[in-house]
């Protein structure tokens, strides 16, 4: 039978383990669901968001949801998202997973078009549903003019797209986002899982995201929309920053993302 003192030693041991245990729940679950913190490698956002910059992501405010990916596998999981207190606007700086999915990696973009706006770069301006949208003040000047783009239609949950012949090859990467597989059949015959199809159902709502920095950006232009699903949340601020050739940089730390 242990004596008085070593059993105030292992109630203490033992008070210390739950301290430590609760601290970790509490962590893990601030970090899966409420704040995380995001390494930014590219200049695809300055002058915004630069190269090296570290910035904390509110992973609340569009809904908490649960891991997109297995740990140390990269399997996609099924995300489960809890109700929002808001929704993702346009303006808002996004963070989300790479569309392809293969590897996972996370990137950061502006929010420029929601489900149904229409989205068009013409003589190097920007349009969202006709109407002309600047530069936001903090973006790096771009050096040359956009070619031109478009115009797209940003899918909603919902809609009802077309799968006829020259149109199928345009939806095939949202279609395949979405859990499905495009065929052609010997006939010629657009396959939707094996089935031939003249439309397809979109299942959830899809995003138009620009790099701030559009001389130098692998976006939306390139690979398509972002659905909802692959939405981590919106960056907030840069809590650190290191330029690699020169150090860190003291003065961005605290910077509020706009």
């Amino acid at each position: 039978m242990p004596g008085p003192g070593r059993g105030r030693l292992l109630r203490r041991l033992r008070d210390v383990a739950e301290v430590l245990a609760v601290t970790v729940v509490l962590a893990l679950g601030v970090k899966t669901f409420i704040v995380d913190a995001v390494h930014v490698p590219s200049a695809s956002m300055e002058n915004t968001i630069l190269a090296g910059d570290f910035l904390l992501v509110n992973k609340f405010v569009y809904g908490p949801s649960t891991p997109h990916y297995m740990p140390l596998t990269g399997s996609r999981l099924p995300v489960l998202r809890l109700p929002a207190p808001g929704s993702p606007g346009r303006g808002d700086v996004i963070v989300f997973y790479a569309p392809d999915g293969t590897p996972p990696r996370l990137y950061v973009k502006r929010l420029i078009g929601l489900p149904g706006d229409t989205v068009m770069f013409r003589a190097g301006a920007l349009f969202v549903n006709g109407r002309e949208v600047g530069l936001p003040r903090t973006a790096k000047p771009a050096q040359r003019p956009p070619p031109d783009f478009g115009p797209v239609v940003v899918p909603e949950a919902g809609e009802t797209i077309p799968l006829r012949e020259g149109d199928a090859g345009r939806w095939e990467p949202l279609v395949r986002l979405e859990g499905h597989v495009i065929a052609r059949s010997p006939a010629g015959e657009i396959l939707l899982d094996g089935v031939p199809s003249r439309f397809y159902r979109v299942r959830e709502n899809h995003f138009f995201v620009l790099g701030d920095n559009r001389d130098d950006s692998l976006d939306s232009r390139v690979w398509g929309f972002v659905p909802f699903d692959s939405i981590v949340g919106r960056a907030m601020l840069v809590y650190w920053s290191v330029d690699e050739s020169a150090g860190m940089r003291w003065t961005r730390a605290g910077t509020v993302i706009r």
